[in-house]
């Protein structure tokens, strides 16, 4: 999949008579609703559109503070010889939002492997391990690794 939002408009507003230049839509942000498209805080329709806020990226009056972005997303699901997988990874380059635009493109790479395999000898009972990784300077670099037993009914 692949996602941009730079342009959401225009800069200024630009030439009202034509629908290229009008605009700062300022994507799940909204004029009357401080919480904009949102459901606890969190964008409705894609993960990527976020509020970031850290040193160098004060907080904005708005929710979503990081809506111009393109994103690329790759998932492969699949299964081998009884063992499954699920490979997700996704790319970012973020530049804020208008009206809070980012002093630098902020990247950022983040990927997840899972695995798992059911236990002939327990009925519907799989163990599941998996590891996560994000890499960039959008958020902090992270390792999450994950061990589990699902039971199916």
């Amino acid at each position: 999949e692949f996602l941009n939002t730079y342009s959401q408009g225009g800069y200024n507003g630009g030439d009202q008579t034509s629908s290229r230049l009008r605009g700062q839509d300022l994507y799940l942000n909204h004029g009357q609703y401080l919480d904009g498209w949102s459901y606890f805080k969190n964008g409705i329709g894609t993960p990527f559109i976020s509020n970031i806020v850290n040193k160098e990226i004060p907080q904005s009056s708005l929710l979503f503070n990081n809506n111009r972005l393109q994103a690329i997303y790759l998932g492969v699901i699949g299964n081998i010889n009884n063992l499954t997988f699920d490979f997700r990874i996704s790319h970012t380059k973020s530049l804020g939002s208008y009206l809070n635009r980012f002093s630098i493109p902020y990247e950022m790479l983040s990927s997840k492997l899972t695995f798992g395999k059911r236990i002939e000898k327990f009925e519907n009972v799989s163990v599941l391990a998996g590891v996560s990784f994000d890499s960039g300077n959008l958020f902090n670099n992270t390792l999450g690794m994950m061990i589990s037993v699902k039971k199916s009914w």
